[in-house]
């Protein structure tokens, strides 16, 4: 039986950032400020400010500084 075009994937669904995995009671709820009422479109993803979302570091990191012995408290 083919399904609804409004249902979503159950298990996964793809996202900005790779799958996004569903499992029970999962819902998704997109909101933007500049949405109209009744506008019922898909408004596609959030598009976030730039410098705002994490990433990998892929350069050389810095030696590790030796620890000093601690002086005993007297």
């Amino acid at each position: 039986m083919p399904l609804p075009d409004n249902t979503a994937p159950m298990m996964s669904g793809a996202g900005p950032f790779g799958s996004v995995e569903m499992g029970g009671m999962f819902s998704m709820v997109k909101v933007r400020k500049d949405q109209k009422p009744g506008d019922y479109k898909d408004p596609g993803w959030y598009k976030h400010p730039a410098g705002t979302v994490a990433y990998e570091w892929t350069g050389s990191l810095p030696n590790p500084c030796a620890l000093r012995p601690r002086a005993a408290n007297p």
